[in-house]
């Protein structure tokens, strides 16, 4: 499930999710990195190491509107990069070990892709966008974070190929 859903938020916001307090001990306190999908990398953090039960019932409620922080985060693209990170994260931290021993080294061949197409996907929208201080500023914090992106800048043939795809899907499905 995660390898398909590695950037939506299927488990909930931080009202809907109950746990052991003892349990950040464990495995730390949200990634400060993430600005847009803390809760989510969390959550898939804490199930990977500990389980996860749904209860069926609707027990909480949020408000989505335009002035929210997600909203904002959504306007000057900062989501995009977290997706980076969540990746990263996904391939590369040791609280993952578990989760990727039960995924095909096909999956996990894909889940790389995806990071280097995320990374190719804000390098070009960082171009488009010069003036965008909000994204410019956060992907280069990413970067200094996370040095292995700059591997990434300069994007192969398959990248370039795969990113023809999901702009032409986009387009279809939107």
């Amino acid at each position: 499930v995660v390898s398909k859903l590695v950037d939506r938020n299927f488990i909930g916001e931080p009202t809907a999710v109950m746990f052991r307090k003892d349990r950040i001990k464990d495995i730390g306190v949200f990634n400060p990195l993430l600005v847009q999908l803390s809760d989510l990398e969390y959550w898939i953090r804490l199930s990977t190491n500990f389980g996860i039960y749904y209860i069926p019932e609707t027990l909480a409620f949020f408000r989505i509107h335009e002035e929210s922080l997600s909203a904002g985060n959504r306007a000057t693209g900062k989501d995009f990069v977290d997706r980076i990170v969540l990746t990263f994260e996904f391939l590369n931290n040791d609280q993952y070990k578990k989760l990727r021993s039960n995924i095909s080294k096909f999956s996990l061949a894909k889940i790389l892709e995806m990071f280097k197409l995320r990374v190719h996907e804000v390098e070009l929208a960082v171009l488009k966008n010069p003036g965008n201080i909000n994204l410019t500023d956060h992907y280069l914090m990413i970067k200094k974070a996370i040095p292995v992106i700059s591997n990434y800048q300069k994007p192969s043939w398959r990248t370039k190929l795969i990113y023809s795809f999901v702009k032409l899907g986009r387009k279809i499905y939107n």
